[in-house]
């Protein structure tokens, strides 16, 4: 999961599976591909995980002066 929010957030030109995995240095997007159309996970939980690295993100981009409020 934290491999496809890295590549939904990063500088990836066009945000495919393919393009996503490679940047997050898979060899293929097969897996990324089995977490979004097959796998089973639980929404919550995954806002639950995620929160303290977006938060992270957030503060640092506050201190280097840039917007977070994007919606």
């Amino acid at each position: 999961m934290r491999d496809c929010v890295c590549g939904l957030l990063g500088p990836v030109d066009r945000k495919n599976g393919r393009q996503i995995a490679e940047y997050a240095g898979h060899a293929t997007p097969d897996a990324l591909q089995h977490l979004l159309s097959r796998s089973h996970w639980d929404a919550d939980e995954v806002r639950d995980d995620l929160e303290p690295y977006v938060g992270i993100r957030r503060r640092a981009a506050r201190r280097a002066g840039r917007r977070t409020d994007r919606r």
